[in-house]
């Protein structure tokens, strides 16, 4: 087939083309996923993300990200709960929500083998696995365990943790770390908090 025909439909044993768009047309799709009802979350190598809906397609944002298809997407899954997950070739991992707000990003120094990311597979339990360049990576992503990792450049053994006021502090191997807990946030999941150590 030829890529100028855009974005195809099988139908009653043809195909046939839904859309023709210039952003899309010449470049490789590398997966799509429901993004609402009548809507689709389109990714492509080299022009990022878009969103088609009755007919025409639109560029989505990654707020905070907006270089994102610099990174070469290889690939998306819908991991539901208005969540995605976006491997890339060259930036890791990204879980976003669907206004385009990264939630979480894994990458080498927070533990992937690379940050080349070459396919996503969800199992039964909504955990991830990677396909890398460099073996298979897997990310709990429903686990109420964490991976906390205050040095980036040092992986670190934890000793002791205590929340006072409103910090949480861990002890380990190279000192001591804190940082400050999101208001209203004792007693509640902080796994995708912005807290920085």
């Amino acid at each position: 087939m030829k890529r100028e025909m855009g974005l195809m439909q099988y139908e009653n044993g043809i195909w046939k083309s839904i859309l023709q768009s210039s952003e899309i047309s010449y470049d490789v799709i590398t997966d799509i996923a429901n993004f609402n009802t009548d809507t689709l979350l389109i990714s492509t190598l080299r022009n990022g993300l878009f969103i088609y809906a009755q007919g025409t397609v639109v560029p989505k944002a990654v707020k905070g990200y907006p270089n994102l298809n610099s990174l070469r997407i290889s690939g998306l899954q819908d991991l539901s709960n208005n969540r995605y997950a976006i491997g890339t070739n060259s930036g890791g991992l990204f879980i976003i929500n669907g206004a385009g707000e990264v939630m979480q990003h894994y990458v080498y120094k927070g533990g992937l083998q690379t940050n080349h990311i070459r396919s996503i597979f969800t199992d039964k339990n909504s955990n991830l696995w990677l396909a890398t360049d460099d073996g298979i990576d897997y990310i709990t992503i429903n686990s109420s365990i964490g991976y906390i990792q205050p040095d980036k450049n040092t992986t670190v053994s934890a000793y002791s943790h205590l929340i006072f006021g409103n910090s949480l502090y861990i002890g380990t191997s190279s000192g001591l770390y804190a940082t400050v807990l999101p208001n209203g946030s004792l007693g509640q999941d902080i796994g995708d908090g912005a807290g920085g150590f």
